[in-house]
């Protein structure tokens, strides 16, 4: 992976890219600027996402209908996020 495929959020255009040595190196302002922007990411080529905000984390603990991995689909709609 590396820096050469920043992975961006469609709505806000927000860089991304989890696997890249700064991030990693020192994730701390990337992660403010995430929670600001971008609080929900979709990594297209992976499969996987990011949620930032810990009361969006929250709710999707403790709903296990509505955020079920069961059928892999998310659920954009219960985070207020439009589908892409």
């Amino acid at each position: 992976m590396g820096s050469e495929h920043p992975q961006q959020s469609p709505a806000l255009a927000v860089e991304f890219d989890f696997y890249d040595q700064e991030f990693q190196n020192e994730p701390h302002n990337k992660y403010l600027e995430m929670i600001d922007k971008c609080p929900f990411h979709r990594e297209p080529d992976l499969g996987w996402h990011a949620v930032f905000r810990h009361a969006d984390m929250m709710d999707i603990v403790r709903n296990n209908e509505q955020f079920t991995v069961l059928d892999n689909t998310g659920h954009y709609e219960a985070l207020g996020i439009a589908e892409h």
